[in-house]
């Protein structure tokens, strides 16, 4: 939340190194996505998180850069409030933790992919918005 653990460095080296360019095959230039997979358990067990880009194929991955396709779910979709990035993400993030049952619908998290989407909206770092998929069961 301090902006100081690995996600944090994920993003770091995502802009740092220009990875959003590098990414071949993209379905939606200039849309970034945040996906978190491989849950162990749930928000407290381990995960993996990838940042990149929707692709139109797998064929070409580069050296240093990997890929997961999301299988087919069933997603509840959050829509953070207007702000400066980092603020929204930690502020969705925490109303996400504390969502009952009730609140998705009746449905409770699956914790199969959950992802971030970074379009148009999140362009001005200070004044974004972003939407939460989060899978739901």
């Amino acid at each position: 939340m301090a902006g100081k653990g690995k996600i944090a460095g994920n993003w770091q080296k995502f802009y740092q190194e220009g990875i959003g360019s590098k990414v071949p095959n993209q379905a939606k230039p200039g849309v970034v996505l945040a996906v978190y997979s491989d849950y162990e358990s749930d928000e407290k067990g381990a995960y993996s998180h990838l940042i990149g880009a929707e692709v139109s194929s797998l064929k070409e991955v580069p050296a240093g850069m990997a890929a997961r396709t999301l299988s087919p779910a069933i997603y509840a979709v959050l829509t953070s409030k207007r702000g400066p990035i980092p603020d929204i993400i930690v502020d969705v993030w925490q109303e996400i933790w504390s969502l009952k049952q009730e609140d998705l619908g009746g449905k409770s998290r699956a914790f199969k992919n959950d992802f971030e989407v970074y379009d148009e909206r999140s362009q001005n770092p200070k004044d974004a918005q972003v939407d939460v998929y989060l899978s739901v069961k």
